[in-house]
């Protein structure tokens, strides 16, 4: 009954973790992302960046993180942070990307409200993100993103390097779970967690690409910080483009 349920869900639904396996099928030669990091340009094609994707989603699942977990991430703009967000979709797992421009109060509480087990976080962030979590004891590990581990419990590239490429398809995930929670800046109050399913995401995403005139040709710039609710809208139209869909 599993099998079959599975099945059908693999054909039926709408899961943004499906847009970049279909998209690394159909274009996956082709560059997916450029960023400017530590004064490096670096660049990833769409095939590269899904096996990276699917690395993570297997490292996290080996490290026993389950599906409806949270993810919290505290990072710049960089290729790493849309492979956490993609390892999060494929797996069903909750991402929760944060305002890193917030107090110590704030971040706190969205980590602590959002009841995150993992936080990947920029090595630029290190000193925010350990005052933000030194006494929560939900979070069940730390991944800082690079080479370095620092103070975390594991550093991005050693922690995917020994794991399969290999897609996940043993999730059923529905049109309108959640993919990830994206908290308000709390102007009146405290922050408020605004959950967004996966048929909102992948609508908003065909929304801006018919909007934008978009054309396989388009090349995007991202201005607004990955934990902005704008800029992803923007991010996911480049993984619906010739015939992904």
């Amino acid at each position: 009954m599993r099998t079959q349920q599975l099945e059908r869900n693999l054909v039926e639904r709408v899961a943004m973790g499906d847009l970049m396996r279909r998209r690394a099928r159909d274009s996956g030669s082709l560059p997916a992302l450029v960023d400017f990091y530590h004064n490096e340009r670096r660049t990833v094609t769409y095939s590269e960046l899904n096996k990276k994707v699917n690395k993570l989603a297997n490292a996290l699942m080996r490290e026993g993180i389950k599906q409806g977990d949270k993810l919290a991430m505290l990072a710049v703009n960089q290729i790493d942070v849309v492979v956490t967000y993609f390892a999060c979709y494929k797996l069903g797992v909750i991402a929760v990307p944060i305002n890193f421009m917030q107090s110590v109060a704030d971040v706190t509480f969205n980590i602590e409200h959002s009841g995150s087990k993992v936080v990947v976080f920029d090595p630029l962030l290190s000193d925010l993100v350990f005052a933000s979590t030194n006494n929560n004891d939900d979070i069940h590990f730390t991944i800082q993103l690079g080479q370095d581990k620092g103070k975390a419990t594991f550093a991005f590239e050693p922690f995917i390097k020994e794991h399969s490429d290999t897609e996940i398809e043993d999730r059923i995930i529905n049109d309108r779970d959640t993919a990830h929670m994206i908290y308000t800046s709390g102007t009146t109050s405290k922050p408020k967690a605004v959950e967004t399913s996966h048929l909102s995401l992948t609508i908003a995403a065909l929304t801006a690409a018919i909007e934008l005139e978009l054309s396989a040709q388009c090349k995007m710039l991202l201005v607004l910080p990955l934990f902005h609710c704008t800029a992803l809208s923007i991010l996911y139209p480049t993984f619906l483009r010739s015939g992904c869909c």
